[in-house]
């Protein structure tokens, strides 16, 4: 019921709200093409049916290998580029090598390899390159009271995004955000919510504190619009080798980049081929559930990758249920140089030559891990 009254009381703000224009996502236009790769060859590679999993949790691209972290087991497993079981790690318990955390909600790695886990109740531990865990602390939260107005520019108006994406730049850390406040939401208060909702939260690690909250207001494609794009509304990003943000959200065909001071450089992107973007509208009750199973049938971009080896700026997206491919944009340099069709469900992890891989995709009828890798022609 929470739910239909925010969406309800939202449709009756936006009727009276205004289309106010936000500085931050409105820059210089870069839209180049200079179309290289149209095709790629796609191998689907199963991870080491040995092991067993809950095939929940997240993957990437670590020591010449592949690994998948099972948030619900709180294990990190290793394979090689085919599949094969190497290792495994952590693990819920006290010791020095496993982690405290016995549900994972996030992690990344830093630049000089220590791992950074994420639990969900604002706890965060650190490991180093060895698994052996080196910190832990809670996210110290300011105790506000009800009827105190809470600033936007403080993480404890937000939770964390989904779905969630953790980066690193340095020793800090970063998640995008979610606002679900009765008094601050996409819904609640629209109009304040596009010109004052913060898309990024920094973690001091070596401090143990909580340290920016970046971002203001969003793209003016998501003013007055939210009974269509509020489902694709989330923040995707991630952050290249010399502290270059890049920042997408689900619906909007641009990419924003942006420096280490988050100062926006230019905005680029092209809409993805073939995608279905015809949102249903919500507006009665009986509409709701519909709307959130646009999730699995419309087209919408589903990921951010920066390829520092290459300078690729990846960004997947899918094409909607009567596509049997999803899209792989590349860019170089905000101009875009190829867009490919790829498997359902690819969204980027990671380069290692020749083939750029994908991140972990769970089959629950076989009760199995695969991955593909894409090499680009």
């Amino acid at each position: 019921m929470r739910i239909i009254y925010i969406i309800l009381l939202g449709f009756l703000l936006l009727s009276c709200s205004e289309n106010k224009s936000t500085s931050l996502f409105s820059g210089p236009l870069k839209s180049e093409k200079s179309i290289q790769y149209t095709s790629g060859k796609a191998i689907k590679m199963v991870l080491d049916t040995s092991i067993k999993t809950s095939l929940f949790g997240s993957s990437g691209i670590r020591e010449n290998g592949v690994y998948f972290i099972d948030y619900l087991f709180s294990t990190y497993y290793h394979f090689d580029t085919t599949g094969t079981y190497q290792y495994k790690a952590l693990g819920y318990g006290r010791g020095r090598y496993e982690t405290l955390l016995g549900y994972i909600a996030g992690h990344v790695f830093t630049q000089n390899g220590n791992l950074v886990l994420y639990g969900s109740s604002d706890d965060i531990y650190v490991h180093n390159k060895q698994f052996a865990r080196i910190s832990g602390y809670r996210k110290e939260r300011k105790q506000y009271s009800s009827e105190e107005n809470i600033p936007y520019d403080r993480f404890e108006l937000y939770s964390m995004g989904y779905p969630l994406i953790c980066r690193s730049y340095g020793e800090n850390t970063f998640t995008n955000n979610a606002a679900e406040k009765e008094k601050f939401n996409y819904f609640e208060t629209p109009d304040i919510f596009v010109e004052e909702y913060r898309c990024l939260t920094e973690q001091n690690i070596p401090e143990k504190k909580t340290g920016r909250l970046l971002g203001r207001g969003m793209p003016e494609m998501f003013k007055g619009t939210s009974d269509k794009n509020y489902l694709f509304s989330s923040v995707l990003y991630d952050i290249d080798r010399e502290g270059h943000f890049y920042v997408s959200f689900m619906a909007d065909p641009h990419i924003y980049k942006f420096d280490k001071d988050f100062k926006l450089i230019y905005v680029f992107g092209y809409e993805g081929n073939d995608m279905d973007k015809d949102y249903l509208s919500v507006r009665k009750t009986e509409q709701i559930k519909p709307a959130f199973e646009q999730r699995s049938t419309k087209g919408y971009y589903s990921y951010l990758e920066y390829i520092d080896e290459l300078n690729y700026l990846l960004r997947s997206y899918q094409k909607g249920s009567n596509s049997r491919f999803d899209g792989l944009q590349i860019y170089q340099n905000g101009i875009l140089i190829g867009d490919v069709d790829v498997p359902k469900g690819f969204k980027p992890a990671g380069y290692l030559a020749p083939y750029i891989y994908s991140q972990a995709i769970a089959n629950e009828e076989d009760g199995i891990l695969y991955m593909y890798k894409v090499k680009l022609f």
